[in-house]
């Protein structure tokens, strides 16, 4: 199964294709009904020459609105004053213009004017393409990259590459974060070839051996064709974790931020708040304008409906997580698992993994991630971290760092 490398550049590139094909897809649909609309208008309108009466106008600055009123006389003869429904900036009092009118209903008229669905559809059109453009693009490299990676680690062929520099990237910022890197090398038959990751989620510090090597998946047939392998981690001696120096305190961290309390809650919190928004945009334009708004509508809808369904299923997996928790450490049943990864993601927050074997052979792996402090203090010397289990159900499990 194909899986995405999980990255800032990733996450940015999803949310520009959903914003394009919501742009896109309200740019053509909604002027396209307003189209139809005039169409099925036209087929029994009738057409009068009217004058603009006057331009009336409230507000001011950005809120400033204006209303057009026209009079004109109806096949009957008798005199209609109503207003149109749109405005443009070279209408003046007086001005003749040409309207057509509903014969039931004098007062509900169109004028020959097509700026407004056409400004609509080249705004929102034009925007909706582009951001589709750049977010198809982008995912597809990013495709292409998980598909090589998957079929390098498949064939299993790799060499250990020397590690030039790794870190934080200071010139780029997604999302609001700074990403990682990482840049290797290796020689071969009198050629150096280099290779370089670049908008890592994840620190990839602690793949990388203590004499500066880490392992890098190749096409043996061309070594442009590469993957590094972030995934496997270095066997550390007692203590590699418990006695070295905080995160906060080494580079490249220090210009860190620490993360907010509760930061994957606030994220959801506000998932919440905002597809709740979305779908209560759709409800309101469903009232005013009818049904026939919920098609053109659709991808509000799905985006909507997407981020507030996801919160809501995150926010109670949390709260079931915490009980869980409470539960496990009120029993008391709790194991040692050896600490095999420690490593800072690129929102500043932690990640620590651990292994864990029964007697019977059984490896359990424990992983907890978006800490807001470092974990070591809570690893033993010997690299060994407590975690609460459920007596019948070693999957069911509470990691203690607290």
């Amino acid at each position: 199964m194909l899986k995405l490398t999980r990255n800032p550049f990733t996450t940015a590139s999803l949310t520009v294709l959903v914003m394009g094909i919501v742009f896109f897809t309200v740019g053509i649909s909604i002027p396209l009904l307003m189209l139809k609309e005039r169409d099925d208008f036209m087929k029994t309108a009738v057409k009068a020459d009217a004058v603009i009466t006057g331009i009336y106008t409230s507000g001011s600055g950005d809120d400033k609105t204006h209303t057009v009123g026209v009079r004109f006389y109806d096949k009957d003869g008798n005199e209609i004053d109503t207003t149109l429904s749109h405005y443009s900036s070279d209408m003046y009092a007086g001005m003749g213009i040409e309207v057509w009118y509903d014969p039931d209903n004098p007062r509900s008229i169109m004028s020959g004017s097509l700026i407004f669905p056409i400004i609509l559809l080249c705004i929102f059109g034009t925007i909706g393409m582009v951001m589709l453009f750049f977010g198809i693009r982008n995912l597809s490299r990013t495709v292409g990259k998980a598909a090589l990676r998957n079929r390098l680690e498949s064939e299993g062929y790799y060499v250990t590459a020397n590690v030039i520099e790794h870190g934080v990237m200071r010139n780029t910022r997604i999302n609001g974060y700074y990403p990682f890197m990482i840049r290797c090398d290796y020689s071969e038959g009198g050629q150096t070839y280099e290779f370089t990751e670049k908008f890592l989620n994840d620190d990839p510090a602690p793949c990388i051996t203590a004499d500066g090597k880490i392992r890098v998946y190749v096409d043996r047939r061309d070594f442009k064709n590469y993957c590094i392998d972030l995934k496997t981690l270095p066997e550390k001696q007692p203590g590699a974790y418990a006695q070295r120096e905080p995160y906060a305190q080494q580079e490249p961290y220090t210009s860190y931020s620490p993360p907010e309390k509760d930061r994957e809650t606030k994220n959801d919190t506000n998932r919440l708040i905002m597809g709740a928004c979305f779908l209560g945009m759709v409800v309101l334009s469903a009232v005013s304008f009818g049904v026939r708004v919920l098609l053109p509508m659709l991808p509000f809808i799905v985006f909507g409906g997407g981020m507030f369904f996801g919160a809501v299923r995150k926010i109670y997996g949390r709260a079931k997580s915490r009980e869980t928790g409470e539960r496990l450490i009120a029993e008391g049943c709790f194991i040692m698992a050896d600490v095999v990864e420690i490593r800072q993601s690129a929102d500043g927050s932690f990640i620590v993994g651990c292994r864990y074997f029964d007697a019977g052979g059984t490896v359990y792996e424990y992983r907890k991630t978006s800490l807001k402090n470092d974990p070591a203090p809570y690893i033993t010397p010997d690299n060994k971290i407590r975690v609460y289990v459920d007596r019948n159900d070693y999957k069911i499990h509470h990691m203690e760092l607290s």
